[in-house]
Parts: C-alpha cells; sequence; structure tokens
C-alpha cells in the first residue's frame, strides 16, 4: 500500500507532467490537499511530506483538526494554510472564518455579505461557479457570474482571486475540458470587461479525476484528496 507521502510525490509529478505539456510553469499551479474525511495522522503525514494548504468542507471537523494539527503546524516552515472547500452556510460563517484564510465556494451575495459582516479582518475568496448547470451541484450560474463579481467587489473584506467549479463527474476526463475551457473563458471576460478592480488570477478547478486536464485548460489550484489520502474512511 502505497504512503501519503508516495502518492503525494506521484500527484506532484503529475502537476509537473500536465504544466510541461502545456508550456506552464509547475510552480504557477497551487495543490490543494482536500482533507476531508481524512484522519489527522494522515494529514500530519503530508505535512511531513511538504503539503501546506489543506481544504476541509465541514465546520467542526476543520475546528478538531486544526486544534489536534496545531503544534505540528507552528512547527513548519512554511506555515499550514487551511481552506475552506465545501458549502458554506451563512449560520456557520461566524466559526469558519477565523478558522481559513480562503473561502473558495461563495456562491450568493447573501454569503459574500455574512463573510464580510464576520470576518474582521481581508479574506480570500473564490466565486463558485455551477458551470454544467447541473441540478446536483452549488454554485452561481454562469451568466450570473458577472453580477456577483461586481456585488462582491463592494465588499472590502473579502479578496476575490478568482472562480472555482466542479463540473458533473465521468469516468473520463477528457468530459471535463469543455467546463473547465468554459471557467477560463469566463474569467478572461471578467478581466477584459474590468468588473473587479483588479485582475482575477486564480482558476479552483480540477480534482482526483481530471486535475491534469484542469492544468491543461489553465487551472492555477488543483484540489486533490483520495489521489494523495486514499479513500475516505
Amino acid at each position: 500500500m502505497e504512503t501519503v507521502a508516495e502518492r503525494l510525490a506521484t500527484v506532484r509529478a503529475a502537476i509537473k507532467g500536465a504544466a510541461g505539456r502545456c508550456g506552464r510553469d509547475p510552480h504557477g499551479i497551487t495543490l490543494l490537499a482536500v482533507s476531508k474525511g481524512q484522519p489527522a495522522a494522515k494529514i500530519g503525514e503530508a505535512i511531513a511530506a511538504g503539503q501546506t494548504i489543506f481544504g476541509e468542507n465541514y465546520v467542526q471537523e476543520l475546528s478538531a483538526k486544526r486544534h489536534s494539527l496545531d503544534l505540528i503546524s507552528q512547527a513548519h516552515s512554511p506555515v499550514v494554510e487551511w481552506r475552506f472547500t465545501g458549502h458554506l452556510q451563512r449560520n456557520k460563517v461566524k466559526e469558519v472564518v477565523p478558522l481559513v484564510t480562503w473561502i473558495e465556494t461563495v456562491d450568493s451575495l447573501r454569503l459574500a455579505e455574512a463573510v464580510q459582516a464576520k470576518a474582521g479582518r481581508p479574506i480570500n475568496c473564490c466565486i463558485e461557479v455551477n458551470i454544467g448547470n447541473d441540478a446536483a451541484k452549488r454554485g452561481v450560474r454562469p451568466e450570473a457570474v458577472r453580477i456577483l463579481v461586481s456585488a462582491v467587489a463592494e465588499l472590502p473584506l473579502l479578496k476575490l482571486r478568482g472562480l472555482m467549479c466542479i463540473p458533473p463527474f465521468c469516468a473520463d476526463p477528457e468530459a471535463s475540458r469543455p467546463h473547465f475551457r468554459r471557467l477560463a473563458g469566463l474569467l478572461a471576460e471578467i478581466n477584459m470587461a474590468k468588473v473587479y478592480p483588479s485582475p482575477l488570477t486564480e482558476l479552483s478547478m480540477g480534482m482526483t479525476n481530471d486535475f491534469e486536464v484542469a492544468i491543461e485548460e489553465g487551472a492555477t489550484i488543483v484540489r486533490v484528496g483520495t489521489g494523495i489520502f486514499g479513500e475516505r474512511q
């Protein structure tokens, strides 16, 4: 059975290979290890292997893991960073914002305003786009993204960095390519129209099954869970 460190090495090599195929610098791609449902011990192994950025989907799980891993995190250089990658309910915002540096899943103005009200400090965020108009997925519809970007620009504590998506799942990674390409096109359109005061640079897209395709289509953040930690318990 592969260790977490071995899996991490495999994922990093795949990121480097995908970047090389499309003439990109792999250092411009952030690996976000999605650790939801994984025990703290495995996260500790990933930290020991040099992984510094983790994503969690549930408030209580995030809080418990941060508490149990604080000593490891504080001893690590650079400091371990936590991001929220799940659906965030407005009544949980107050609990989440002290624990994370990014919220990748802002999907409504009401949620953005709730983060603004509770943040107390600047917090990075991405707008989650329902790129496949999939009824089973969260996120703002592509045709409404500009409106939400414009509204978020009025909230000084939200530092909008880019767009995020989860395409409809398909076993064939190539099925995700049109969705990734569309998200990249949306980001380019928003920047060209100067909807936000500063250029948006981040495309958070691609998971264990399709992150290499996402990189080929411009992903700057890939969210890999089982590819690093194995199946969830």
